[in-house]
């Protein structure tokens, strides 16, 4: 489907208002927490949704306050465990999903020791009858434009329990750097460059939910084709790649100071291949004064670089019915 102006402009106003997001997201959690006695807190959410369960554990591991806690965040919804002292929170903005809706059931079974955020849907409708606790989000965004709302209740919440250090003024502090139009015009700068190539995103292995990030949206939203890896992974076969020139590349590096050396050797290899073979590389470091403020910045810049692959490759970034088709 073609973007209209209309279309341009409504898809715009979400990214524009992603800020604001989350200041709005912190209060939605207000006064909800996980119980002491709880040792393992299992993070549930799947497609679009998961990487606010990602985040999420990372912030907890990067900024704990205590020790006797775990988060488990699983891919596959098989390996969660319910026990006594296992509290589940399950994240699934439209409340459709499928994976979600039979997580839900299962858990239900189990312990009932749950959490559900959600806009409505199936995942509302069976919390309402079961009795248990939903944290309900606005509707009318996309799943991967209300990261900021599935995100910032499950750190609350963390909060409220004494999980993690306090995080409002690191909220707002990231809100306010958000704004800056920084991101607009780096963005668009970089779809420049990378228009009419297919991007091939690099981070460290820690980072590869960024990189996951920036390979999806550009996919749904520009509807081009563009690929991601961890960088300990490209050295086995990936790699070979570089020497097919049938098809234009344009690697994206995104990395951290605290990747670990091994990270930092291959990717210095990776560098120069890249060079030897003449494919534009684009290098960026997340920056930021804490996890949180990289990650959501970073993540920040890859939405605004897809809306802007979008306008050029003259597509409808809300379009979704080939995904329609198979839910």
């Amino acid at each position: 489907m073609r973007m209209s102006n209309l279309n341009q402009e409504e898809y715009k106003k979400d990214l524009e208002n992603f800020p604001y997001q989350l200041i709005d997201a912190y209060h939605i959690a207000t006064g909800i927490k996980i119980p002491n006695l709880a040792k393992k807190i299992n993070l549930v959410g799947f497609g679009n949704n998961d990487i606010a369960c990602q985040i999420s554990k990372k912030v907890f591991l990067s900024n704990s306050t205590c020790e006797d806690k775990e988060i488990l965040y699983f891919e596959n919804y098989s390996d969660y465990q319910f026990n006594d002292d296992t509290y589940t929170i399950i994240a699934s903005y439209d409340g459709d999903d499928s994976f979600a809706i039979e997580f839900l059931k299962k858990a239900l079974k189990e312990n009932k020791k749950i959490i559900t955020i959600t806009s409505g849907g199936k995942v509302r409708s069976l919390s309402q009858m079961n009795n248990i606790q939903t944290l309900l989000l606005p509707k009318n965004y996309k799943t991967r434009n209300a990261i900021g709302y599935l995100l910032i209740p499950i750190l609350r919440i963390f909060e409220n329990s004494n999980l993690i250090n306090p995080i409002q003024e690191n909220i707002k502090k990231i809100t306010k750097i958000l704004k800056n139009e920084f991101y607009q015009s780096k963005s668009q700068e970089l779809a420049e460059n990378i228009y009419g190539k297919i991007p091939v995103i690099y981070t460290s292995y820690e980072l590869n939910f960024i990189g996951k990030r920036w390979k999806n949206l550009i996919n749904i939203n520009a509807k081009i084709p563009a690929f991601h890896n961890s960088i300990e992974k490209v050295k086995y076969n990936e790699i070979m790649i570089f020497d097919n020139k049938m098809f234009p590349l344009h690697s994206i590096i995104i990395s951290s100071d605290k990747d670990d050396n091994n990270s930092k050797n291959i990717l210095k290899e990776i560098k120069s291949i890249l060079k030897d073979k003449n494919i534009p590389i684009t290098q960026m470091g997340i920056k930021g004064d804490n996890f949180l403020q990289q990650v959501l910045s970073t993540i920040y810049l890859g939405d605004w670089i897809s809306y802007f692959l979008a306008i050029k490759n003259n597509q409808n970034p809300f379009d979704e019915d080939l995904i329609e088709r198979l839910k």
